[in-house]
């Protein structure tokens, strides 16, 4: 996935885009806690519950600013942020094992690689695995599509973000890669396909 990554991206020409000064683009990849974190939750009675929640999302994203000046979570520095987020939602279950950021960590170890964005990326995904003083880097991550595949709340909650100063037409806009194919029935087929 790092190859991936590195092999389709000028990396010397960082400023080229195509969005106009003054916009972005966010990129959010649902992912699946395997295990998941303990949360509290206040309610009546009993006045706190606790569960355990699985659904996370990875957020990147992209800012040329009117003075010309880029924000990216897409550059160099973020290359081995970007294969992680690859990885861990192609771990289809059954397919591909879950994955964890410290597998990334020792890959970019064995490799002598720079990766100066980790700490923002753990900052920026990470805080509620924080607050629940658990260490993000050991989580096991598998495919979003278990639980969440299509973040249309992120998605609308970005565009409230993005007020508009004259008459706009906006749209949202999800491409279903197959339309007739459901996880329901690929699951049922690798079931009727494993050995008993």
């Amino acid at each position: 996935m790092y190859n991936a990554v590195t092999g389709m991206v000028d990396w010397q020409n960082e400023t080229r885009s195509l969005l106009p000064p003054g916009h972005g683009l966010d990129l959010y990849i649902p992912v699946t806690d395997y295990y998941g974190y303990e949360q509290s939750i206040q309610v009546h009675d009993p006045p706190i519950i606790h569960e355990r929640e699985h659904r996370h999302t990875l957020h990147f994203g992209y800012r040329k600013q009117p003075n010309g000046e880029i924000r990216s979570d897409f550059g160099p520095g973020n290359a081995p942020t970007l294969a992680f987020a690859a990885r861990a939602t192609s771990s289809f279950p059954g397919a591909f094992p879950p994955t964890q950021i410290r597998e990334m960590d020792d890959f970019v170890a064995r490799n002598a690689i720079d990766w100066p964005r980790r700490a923002a990326f753990l900052a920026q995904n990470f805080a509620p695995y924080f607050r629940m003083n658990v260490d993000p880097t050991g989580v096991y991550f598998i495919d979003g599509s278990v639980l969440s595949n299509r973040p249309f709340r992120q998605a609308i909650a970005a565009i409230r973000d993005r007020p508009a100063y004259r008459a706009v037409d906006r749209r949202l806009v999800y491409i279903d890669p197959d339309p007739t194919w459901s996880t329901t029935s690929v699951r049922r087929d690798l079931l009727a396909s494993s050995p008993r």
